[in-house]
C-alpha cells in the first residue's frame, strides 16, 4: 500500500498567535465543503499522473476560527475516469470512479500534520479544535474544496474527487480552521486537458485504488477565501465508501 504524507507550513505573518480548540463541523455545510472541494484542488495538483483527482466524500470534518476558518478532515477520494489534461476538476462531478479492487482501497495510515499558522499581527488566545458534523454545508464545502486540492497532489492524468468525509472538526482562528477527513476520487478527466473547476461532470474511475482517503487541514478567511493548509492521504478501505 503506497502511503503518502504531505506537510505543509504556512506563515502569513510575522508575529504568533495561539491556536484554540477544534469543534466538530456538519460535512454537509457549504463552507466545509468549499474547504474540501479547495483541499481535493490541492491534492490533484500534487498527486503523479494526468488524471484529475476530484472531492468523493467529507468523512468527518472539524473547524477552528482565528480570522477565518479551518476544517480538519478525514476524507475519501477516487480517482475517475477524467483525465486532467481533457476536463477541469470543477466538470469532474459527473467522471465515474475507476473500477478495479486493486485501485480504491486500504486502511488509512494515521499521519500527523505540523502546521504553524501565524496570522495575526499580535498574539491572541484562540480556540481549540472541536468536533464538526460531516453533514455541515460549511464542511462540505470546505472537503470538495480539500479534494480539489489533492486531485492536484496527485500523481498520475486522471482527476479525483470526493467520495465522502469521514470525519470533522473545526477550529475558530482569524477566521475558520477546517479539519476534514474526506474521500477524493481519481476521475477519467486529464489535468492538461480539463480544469479542475470543469471536473465535476468527471465519471470517477473504477477500481479500489482510485480512492484516496485523506485528512486535511483548510483555512478559510474572512472573505471567505480558502487555502491547503496540511494534508495527509493513504489509500480508500472499503469500508469507507
Amino acid at each position: 500500500m503506497l502511503k503518502t504524507i504531505f506537510l505543509l507550513t504556512l506563515v502569513a505573518l510575522a508575529t504568533c498567535s495561539l491556536l484554540g480548540g477544534w469543534e466538530d463541523a456538519n460535512i454537509d455545510d457549504e463552507d466545509v465543503l468549499a474547504a474540501a472541494n479547495h483541499a481535493a484542488k490541492g491534492l490533484s495538483k500534487q498527486f503523479s499522473g494526468p488524471y484529475h483527482h476530484r472531492l468523493a466524500k467529507v468523512l468527518r470534518a472539524r473547524k477552528q476560527v482565528v480570522d477565518g476558518t479551518t476544517y480538519n478532515m478525514d476524507v475519501i477520494v477516487g480517482k475517475t475516469n477524467c483525465k486532467k489534461d481533457e476536463v477541469e476538476f470543477e466538470n469532474s462531478d459527473d467522471c465515474d470512479f475507476q473500477d478495479g479492487i486493486d485501485t480504491q482501497f486500504s486502511k488509512m495510515l494515521k499521519t500527523i500534520f505540523l502546521l504553524t499558522l501565524v496570522a495575526l499581527a499580535t498574539c491572541s488566545l484562540l480556540g481549540g479544535y472541536e468536533d464538526a458534523s460531516i453533514d455541515d454545508e460549511d464542511v462540505l464545502v470546505a472537503a470538495n474544496h480539500a479534494a480539489k486540492g489533492l486531485s492536484k497532489q496527485f500523481s498520475g492524468p486522471y482527476h479525483h474527487r470526493l467520495v465522502k468525509v469521514l470525519k470533522a472538526q473545526k477550529q475558530v482562528v482569524a477566521g475558520i480552521n477546517y479539519k476534514l477527513d474526506v474521500i477524493v476520487g481519481k476521475t477519467n478527466c486529464k489535468k492538461d486537458e480539463v480544469e479542475f473547476e470543469n471536473s465535476g461532470d468527471c465519471d470517477f474511475q473504477d477500481g479500489i485504488s482510485a480512492y484516496k482517503k485523506c485528512q486535511v487541514v483548510v483555512y478559510r478567511d474572512l472573505n471567505d477565501s480558502h487555502k491547503l493548509v496540511a494534508t495527509g492521504c493513504t489509500l480508500a478501505s472499503k469500508k469507507d465508501l
